[in-house]
């Protein structure tokens, strides 16, 4: 059986201030509900980052209007890191997000 995508209940976005992020994701894109803002050891990551259980800040905010929401991830025993370049579209992950805007102007 193949596997289909048929919805995407939040992206993940690494970031190095989830505080700053947080307030940006706020303002430019509506997320203003926080679902959760939690500090963790991220056990099931292990496969994301190097085979080590890092602990970790996540923040799950959504808009209203509907869609996927953003969790926003900040590592916090280790400082992150870019990813190397040699990633392509067809490597595992997902490299952009379509926003729904009800007013492009205001969504920046």
């Amino acid at each position: 059986m193949t596997e289909l995508i048929t919805g995407i209940q939040q992206v993940g976005i690494g970031v190095q201030d989830a505080d700053t992020a947080k307030l940006a994701y706020k303002m430019n894109f509506g997320m203003n509900v926080k679902v959760f803002d939690d500090v963790a050891e991220a056990s099931l990551m292990t496969k994301y980052t190097g085979n080590e259980k890092h602990r970790r800040r996540a923040i799950l905010s959504l808009n209203m209007a509907g869609g996927g929401g953003f969790e926003i991830w900040q590592f916090l025993s280790r400082k992150a890191i870019h990813p190397n370049t040699g990633i392509a579209l067809r490597d595992t992950g997902i490299f952009a997000v379509k926003i729904k805007s009800q007013n492009i102007q205001k969504s920046r």
